[in-house]
């Protein structure tokens, strides 16, 4: 999702998160991290490290979500339904 378009959630008072999924543990290193969240730290982004597929970081995103309204954006084939799928325990 762009910058601009979380930027612009910020205007609502609306809270942004953003779940990094990875396939693997080891896909996405520490220093890509950083740098994802460098390039998005003046909107005040929550991260979570979470793979899908291995279930790591889920429940923690998990307790996070409770009892929020929560939409899930991205481009396709980035695994917003995996997420949602590890989420809900609907393997």
């Amino acid at each position: 999702m762009a910058k601009e378009n979380l930027t612009s959630l910020k205007i609502y008072n609306l809270e942004t998160e953003l779940p990094i999924n990875s396939w693997y543990k080891e896909d996405i290193s520490n220093e890509i991290i950083k740098l994802i969240k460098n390039y998005y730290k003046d909107i005040g982004a929550k991260f979570f490290k979470v793979s899908a597929l291995n279930k790591v970081g889920i429940d923690e995103l998990k307790d996070y979500l409770k009892g929020r309204l929560t939409v899930l954006a991205g481009q396709s084939a980035v695994g917003k339904t995996s997420i949602i799928n590890a989420l809900f325990d609907l393997d």
